[in-house]
């Protein structure tokens, strides 16, 4: 189905990746995965013919129809459903309203040209995605702007497109990032029915495990692509047993070479002082003799560095070292909300919420798209005007994933934003920052030209810096690539202070082993499930 031989792509001075080749067949589910910056979402456009690279060649049949869909949906409803068809459909309805006999040959013209293309049985197709993913009434409008939905509604407004596409590869640039649980699941059931050929990049380790069968790992340090035969779990395995192995075999290469120039070292020394200590020209032949053995040893070491099997000091992929200070508050309530009520748009949202958060307790807080989840905690973090009691004490620091993402200021650097947030000395900062992997020119960069997860691993150095005791995050996985959400993960669980998190992804809220779990429904918190200490996931109590 698709043929890829040597693939290279470059931006700048280096390359993003060279010398990248693989093969899908019909129905293939392959799962690409790497850092960000890899080259992943660049991949994924070469291989829908979005974009050209810089060498090699992508081969597809030419009856071949590829579906690209990425994280930032441009234009109308109807266009990104379904451009063609909905501008002709468009275009009908816009002759229908104004029509008059002069423009009847154009109207009959435009007749013809959207039944070509399925006409109304075409449209009938389209209602049962959108009927599925709550989105039906958009049928009724297509020319809306998608920048008018939400982020909820734009990605179930992906995953209809996705539902409704007729193509025989599927290249998907994280399709479930805002969905709720169901539309994840229901995600998941497509992608694990469809015949289609699917490359997916996604965040989601549990529907990269449950939905592929093969690994594509972007290395930006060797610049290349390596192939694993199974999904990303089997792939992170693999990887980590080959850069233990490589390690191995290197550090015995490195005892082999200094015991072999230790025992050159002592022939030399020892011809040195047969020299130095005797004139008698037997001895002196000897020590020659002696000269000649710590020679060939040294060559034998040259030689070994030279063989082209020698071992090269394998290079690691740095990751992330995260911690969180402990909290100064503990065994009190932090934060209380009795009948809570926010409006948007003369919309409530919030029609009367209760609840309490203690000290190091840990909570998810779950519930469909458009529940009012975000909404509430920007109301606990006072960035939202709520009604109602909303108590907080008055010494809690309040560590918001969110509003610090949002607050930081694209003119500022790294460096000054973290400066502002903790006083430090520069060296000091700098080598804070390089614990998030934001090291040299990026510390000093105005952060507008930062990708988004730098961006994002900016806001979680000042999140750190400023020594929370109430951690309040809203998908805080998202633009994170998969190692650092483990680095993030391990952070977590080790952190003995208050949390409350909103997320989709579920390997996400599994490790975070929360005490509770609240459900926000129809604008109020309509169940509260407390987890036992038993059924929690031993690693918690045990591994950090």
């Amino acid at each position: 189905m698709l043929q890829v031989s040597n693939l290279s792509l470059q931006f700048t001075e280096e390359p993003l990746f060279q010398g990248v080749h693989f093969n899908l067949p019909t129905g293939a589910k392959v799962g690409l995965v790497g850092p960000n910056g890899s080259g992943k979402s660049s991949l994924l456009r070469l291989l829908a013919g979005l974009s050209s690279p810089q060498t090699g060649s992508i081969l597809v049949p030419g009856d071949c129809r590829r579906l690209y869909l990425g994280p930032d949906l441009e234009g109308s409803v109807g266009e990104i459903l379904d451009p063609v068809f909905f501008r002709a459909a468009s275009r009908l309805a816009a002759l229908e309203a104004d029509l008059t006999e002069s423009r009847l040959d154009e109207y009959a013209a435009a007749l013809e040209a959207f039944e070509e293309l399925g006409g109304w049985s075409r449209l009938a197709r389209w209602r049962g995605p959108l009927r599925e993913t709550g989105l039906e009434d958009l049928l009724d409008d297509p020319q809306r702007p998608g920048s008018t939905l939400s982020g909820g509604e734009r990605s179930r407004l992906a995953l209809a497109r996705l539902l409704g596409a007729q193509a025989e590869v599927l290249l998907l640039d994280e399709p479930s990032a805002s969905l709720d649980r169901d539309g994840v699941l229901r995600l998941e059931e497509f992608l694990q029915a469809t015949p289609a050929t699917v490359v997916l990049v996604s965040h989601d380790r549990r529907l990269l495990d449950r939905t592929t069968c093969r690994t594509l790992a972007l290395d930006p340090i060797a610049r290349t692509l390596t192939e694993y035969g199974g999904s990303y779990s089997f792939c992170r395995a693999r990887r980590q047993e080959e850069e233990r192995r490589a390690w191995r075999e290197f550090e015995d290469q490195q005892r082999r070479v200094r015991r072999l120039e230790e025992a050159a070292r002592g022939l030399r020394d020892h011809a040195r002082s047969i020299e130095a200590t005797s004139q008698n020209d037997f001895y002196r032949g000897v020590a020659k003799g002696v000269a000649a053995k710590a020679r060939a040893r040294q060559g034998r070491i040259q030689r070994m560095l030279a063989d082209e099997n020698r071992k090269e000091k394998p290079r690691r992929t740095e990751r992330m070292r995260l911690r969180l200070a402990p909290p100064r508050l503990s065994g009190v309530c932090l934060l209380k909300a009795r009948g809570l009520r926010v409006c948007r748009e003369a919309r409530p949202v919030l029609r009367g919420v209760d609840l309490e958060i203690m000290a190091g307790r840990r909570i998810a807080l779950v519930g469909a798209n458009g529940a009012g989840k975000s909404t509430l905690l920007a109301a606990l973090t006072g960035q939202l005007p709520a009604q109602g009691q909303l108590w907080r004490r008055e010494d809690l620091k309040i560590g918001s994933l969110e509003q610090t993402a949002a607050n930081l200021q694209d003119r500022k650097s790294a460096l000054e934003a973290l400066r502002d947030v903790a006083p430090m000395e520069e060296g000091e900062a700098r080598t804070f920052l390089h614990r998030f992997l934001l090291t040299g020119f990026q510390t000093l960069r105005p952060l507008s030209t930062l990708s988004d997860g730098q961006r994002m691993r900016v806001a979680l150095a000042l999140l750190m810096a400023a020594e929370p005791d109430l951690l309040v995050l809203d998908e805080p996985t998202a633009h994170l690539d998969l190692d650092t959400v483990e680095a993030l993960e391990e952070a977590l669980g080790a952190f003995p202070g208050a949390i409350l998190a909103v997320s989709h992804d579920r390997e996400f809220l599994e490790r975070l082993a929360p005490d509770e779990t609240w459900v926000l429904e129809d604008g109020v918190l309509k169940g509260t499930r407390i987890e036992e200490e038993a059924a929690q996931p031993s690693w918690r109590r045990s591994r950090y």
